[in-house]
């Protein structure tokens, strides 16, 4: 732009003479994002005054992580800058595009980020994220626990935070803009009902609540009062429990709030607390009540005789091992033990230490029995080359998980070793680990029935950061042990890294190697993703492989086919790939909370893998399709996916 000036010293009416050029600002356009690195990140509405006192409308960012991703794209090359307080990022080069990854403080975080041109011109931009991850309000004001529900129906009404989604057994509803909900709900016929409440904000933090409820609908024609067991020593207790039953078949369990138990005869032997729990005292009989009330004027009772002894309960001097389909067992050594445990011991040396609390009930029949067909079991065993059995393989029968872990001390011979679990439905030794002692026994814990064996393995591979009681250690050791995995060594130690991300590379080379799909036979193969150049070179036999048996197909991006192969893998994705090795239709259904989030193309093999236990989802009843899966995540879906291909079920 040029303005016309009137020089000094030019005579009055003679036309004003030169030019000055004045800078006119140069519009900056940036395309700011704002987005979570590991989570989502939500846009809400607030209501804030001006400076005129005026209430206006605004936005701000929220999300339950710390970590999020701020990046622009400009038209024209800029420097940026990006304070909260104080400058956290900035650049000192002109460009065009940016990616800054920022912690977020707790709660609101101010940002001011400023773009300046070549010319000087600057824009500034101001956006609020907050950073929220405390779980939401909950709060139930009917009904109470054991409230009865009239006509079969009763209604949940609560509090939580505004807008809240609220989930009652898998049906949600939103609160309104004071945080208040109202619902009907209709039993049927069921007579007892467990209410599961939940509570979920805009970002996804969670709070639940249980409440037991009683339909008046029902009809209750009976109760049966159960005990853990019906021998007791003196000193031990116990914990009853009383169900709905009809015809001796049992139903619904009561909640122990709702049940009455006394001690009809023996009191001055036994104690019984209010809510259910038995405690013996003295030698003697006592036989127990339990009465549950249906109405005001009608109940129902049961009872049952227990026997307390002064000694320690010992159990039946018989004993009926178990049969073992292979017929391959030797009994050795088996008793009957309470819910407090003990210790069984067999003649060769072999010792099983349960402790109090590990059985969940009494059991008839705890086992120790020896292997007598070894070499039958060493040919489904494929021991590593150079690996040796150092004791003789052993069968422990239990009729449950243990709910904490026992010692067992196997006898071993001449060289040191590790305790494994033969998974005989994959046909891999889970490392169990063992110590062993001077008097050449090896002594680790275990949580489950099966066969256990000591080997002297020289090539094991012991993770620093994969601790017993990990959730998912047996499967993958049971993988390591296949050779499907192997962790990363790092200054003579091992680490899996469980809780490390995953590409979509290397999950197709976990698959392909779990499938035992030959990739030498692809060599011919060429790929034609438009990426091609960035597949890593280790990847390429692998992907190769798992195109020629349709795996894998791609992504869609701008019209081409890309396979992004270091790209973080997402659960649905994992789940779409695997459901596409198994040929059987889905006849079942997703019950997942966030069943809306998961893609039209992964539901069907989502059910599929469901169906099979493949996967099972998260405490919260979700699936979180769009979480980048875990190491640990993938090694247990690749090994229930093998589970069920021995078994037959693909």
């Amino acid at each position: 732009m040029q303005l016309s000036i009137i020089k000094l010293g030019s005579p009055i009416g003679e036309p004003a003479k030169g030019q000055v050029t004045v800078h006119v600002p140069e519009e900056i356009i940036v395309y700011t994002e704002i987005k979570s690195a590991d989570s989502k990140i939500f846009q809400t509405p607030y209501v804030e005054k001006d400076n005129d006192g005026i209430e206006q409308r605004y936005y701000k960012y929220v999300t339950n992580s710390p970590n999020i991703i701020i990046s622009g794209v400009s038209d024209k090359p800029v420097v940026y800058s990006i304070e909260r307080d104080t400058v956290l990022k900035s650049s000192t080069s002109y460009v065009t595009s940016y990616s800054e990854n920022i912690t977020l403080k707790e709660g609101i975080n101010y940002f001011i980020i400023t773009y300046t041109n070549q010319r000087g011109d600057t824009l500034v931009e101001e956006y609020i994220v907050e950073f929220d991850n405390k779980a939401p309000s909950l709060v139930i004001l009917h009904p109470t626990e054991g409230a009865v529900a009239e006509g079969g129906k009763i209604t949940v009404t609560g509090v939580t935070d505004p807008y809240a989604r609220v989930t009652i057994n898998n049906v949600s509803y939103d609160a309104d803009s004071d945080g208040n909900f109202n619902v009907e709900l209709d039993f049927g016929n069921s007579f007892l009902t467990k209410l599961k409440i939940e509570a979920r904000d805009l970002v996804n933090n969670l709070t639940s609540l249980e409440i037991n409820v009683l339909n008046d609908l029902a009809q209750v024609e009976d109760i049966t009062l159960v005990p853990e067991y019906k021998v007791m020593a003196t000193g031990s207790s116990q914990k009853l429990s009383t169900y709905i039953s009809k015809d001796d078949v049992l139903g619904e369990k009561l909640s122990n709030s709702s049940v009455k138990y006394s001690i009809v005869q023996g009191s001055q032997y036994a104690s019984l607390s209010e809510d259910g729990v038995l405690s013996a005292k003295y030698e003697g009989t006592v036989i127990v009540k339990s009465e549950f009330l249906v109405t005001d004027n009608v109940s129902l009772s049961d009872s049952i005789v227990i026997e307390i002894t002064g000694d320690k309960y010992r159990g039946t001097s018989k004993y009926y091992p178990p049969v073992h389909s292979k017929n391959q067992l030797t009994w050795l050594a088996g008793t009957s033990m309470t819910t407090e445990g003990g210790t069984l011991k067999t003649p060769d040396g072999v010792v099983l230490s349960i402790p109090p609390g590990a059985l969940p009930y009494f059991q008839d029949n705890v086992d120790i029995l020896a292997y007598y067909d070894i070499e039958g079991l060493l040919s489904q065993m494929n021991l590593p080359t150079g690996a040796n059995l150092i004791s003789t393989p052993y069968y422990i029968s239990l009729t449950t998980d243990l709910l904490k872990p026992a010692a067992l001390t196997l006898p071993v011979e001449g060289r040191e070793g590790y305790i494994y679990y033969f998974d005989e439905n994959i046909n891999a030794l889970i490392y169990m680990g063992g110590e062993i002692s001077s008097d050449m026994t090896v002594t680790a814990y275990i949580t489950k029935p099966g066969t256990y064996i000591a080997v002297y393995n020289p090539s094991q591979v012991i993770f620093e950061d994969i601790e017993f009681e990990y959730w998912g250690y047996g499967y993958i050791y049971g993988l390591n042990y296949l050779d499907i995995i192997n962790g990363y060594e790092e200054s003579g130690k091992y680490w899996f890294k469980p809780e490390g991300k995953i590409t979509r590379a290397e999950f197709v080379k976990l698959l392909v190697t779990a499938q035992n799909i030959n990739i030498s036979e692809t060599i011919d193969l060429e790929l034609n993703f438009a990426d091609n150049d960035a597949i890593p070179a280790w990847a390429i036999p692998y992907i190769k492989a798992a195109v020629m048996h349709g795996l894998i197909n791609g992504k869609k991006i701008d019209g081409k086919n890309y396979f992004v192969a270091k790209d973080l893998i997402t659960r649905e994705e994992i789940a779409a790939i695997i459901g596409r090795t198994i040929a059987k239709d889905s006849k079942g259904e997703i019950k997942f909370n966030d069943i809306s989030l998961i893609s039209s193309w992964a539901v069907d093999d989502v059910k599929k893998l469901i169906e099979l236990g493949i996967i099972t989802g998260y405490e919260d009843n979700t699936f979180r399709p769009l979480n980048h899966a875990t190491r640990a995540e993938a090694a247990v879906m690749i090994y229930k996916t093998l589970l069920n291909r021995f078994a037959g079920q693909l």
